[in-house]
């Protein structure tokens, strides 16, 4: 732990004094911030246990966090280049068999080119404990998800542009029991836009992904291979009615298809439907906003990517700053996952969950670089699989310093 923790004091150190001894208008240009933070956390139900599972000797834990982080922004002439890199040590005071350093890190070029060219590359980064959630498996499984993105954009005229995107990510479980679960998609996407005098936007897209599996999944001797193909098409609507209220709607239909016949044989995986999401968002006044969204998605848990479900849901998300220093932010929400069923669990009857979700956040910032957090959640989950249901309560302080 103490050589992790030198590292990370070393890299931020490192950092400051190279921002501390450039020209001030060089640093001004290049954008750059430093990030230390310290954060206490508490877990009243950390493995995701039902109740009557596990004796609360094992289910609750206080975790210490330290994390150092830099954002850099450099920008010339029309070309623009974006840094975010963030690392932290995960110390656990019961289950230090959990103790881990996790981060992320991104990086992405944005050009122009003319009056009718722009585009973007870009690759990021992210490594965290996997969750406990959708699986009994309580072991060390460390998550790490990369990925590489480039897209090209060509403007028509004052109104309308063309846009392509492709992105290539994977996900890969360290533990080798979960290792079943490594993943890759191939996505491609070319959408219409158009952008109204007001500011308002109206594309439509057209998407293909593909989905690959490391392994067959073997059951009982038999092999079920999981990878699909899923096409899209949607149609999304940015409205501005006043400076205060904002709508954006996203409406499709998507068709998942599995190669495997053996799927399809017993009415698993495949999925085509309509989807979408509506989100409106409200600045009632200067000091209180409110943001409301619903949604119909096809949807997987990072770390249970074969496990598809139809997620439908409601959120509400009312913010509150009484002063330049205070904030406080609760979210609120309800979601029913109905899966496929292209899991471990292939022959079993269809899971339906129901998860009900509350955060609550009060921050104080008493200096510009200085801020202060507390963090209270609760999330509740109901499940048709006795074992996957539970209740968790979180919360935790943590203070944050940028440079």
């Amino acid at each position: 732990m103490k050589r992790r923790l030198a590292v990370l004091f070393a890299v931020v150190l490192c950092a400051e004094s190279v921002a501390y001894g450039a020209d001030a208008d060089l640093d001004k240009l290049l954008g750059i911030e430093l990030t230390l933070g310290l954060r206490e956390l508490y877990d009243d139900n950390l493995y995701r246990l039902p109740e009557t599972n596990d004796p609360r000797a094992l289910r609750e834990d206080y975790i210490h966090r330290v994390s150092a982080g830099l954002d850099g922004n450099w920008q010339w002439s029309r070309q623009k280049v974006l840094l975010n890199l963030l690392a932290a040590d995960n110390v656990y005071q019961r289950n230090d068999r959990l103790d881990n350093t996790s981060g992320h890190g991104r990086v992405a070029w944005e050009w122009r080119a003319g009056n009718a060219w722009s585009g973007a590359l870009g690759a990021d980064f992210n490594r965290m404990l996997a969750s406990f959630s959708n699986t009994r498996f309580i072991g060390k499984d460390m998550l790490d998800t990369a990925a590489t993105s480039a897209s090209l954009g060509f403007r028509l005229g004052p109104s309308w542009s063309l846009k392509a995107a492709g992105r290539r990510a994977s996900t890969e479980h360290s533990a080798s029991e979960r290792r079943f679960d490594n993943f890759q998609t191939d996505s491609i996407s070319v959408g219409l836009h158009f952008k109204t005098s007001s500011e308002s936007e109206i594309a439509l897209d057209v998407r293909r992904t593909e989905g690959h599996f490391d392994r067959a999944l073997n059951l009982a001797g038999q092999l079920f291979d999981r990878d699909y193909e899923d096409e899209s098409i949607n149609l999304e609507v940015s409205q501005i009615y006043s400076p205060r209220t904002r709508l954006e709607l996203n409406a499709g239909y998507l068709s998942r298809e599995y190669g495997d016949v053996a799927l399809a044989d017993i009415g698993k995986g495949s999925f085509a439907g309509p989807i979408g999401d509506l989100l409106l968002q409200w600045q009632a006044s200067n000091k209180i906003a409110l943001n409301l969204n619903g949604w119909r998605h096809l949807r997987a848990y990072l770390d249970a990517e074969s496990d598809y479900f139809v997620s439908e849901g409601v959120g509400v998300a009312p913010t509150w700053g009484p002063s330049d220093k205070v904030s406080v932010a609760l979210e609120l929400g309800y979601e029913t996952q109905d899966y496929l069923g292209a899991s471990v669990d292939l022959p079993s009857s269809a899971r339906v969950d129901r998860v009900r979700s509350g955060k609550l956040q009060i921050g104080y910032r008493p200096l510009r670089k200085l801020h202060f957090d507390l963090t209270v959640g609760i999330e509740e989950r109901e499940s048709n699989r006795v074992l996957l249901e539970y209740e968790s309560r979180m919360a935790s302080v943590g203070v944050r310093w940028t440079y």
